[in-house]
């Protein structure tokens, strides 16, 4: 949701945050969750600062 928010194609999202776009994919589809580390990526680069 917040990729989309923020308009962020996959493929932009994944070259500011350094992960591969497949694993982005993967985690939008709920077919994997994400390491720790994976998901702070992703929140730094779409500017969210308070993950629950």
């Amino acid at each position: 949701m917040w990729r989309n928010v923020r308009g962020f194609a996959q493929i932009a999202l994944a070259e500011v945050s350094g992960v591969n776009r497949v694993q982005i994919a993967d985690i939008e589809a709920c077919r994997k969750t994400g390491a720790v580390a994976t998901i702070g990526k992703l929140a730094a680069a779409l500017g969210i600062d308070d993950l629950v």
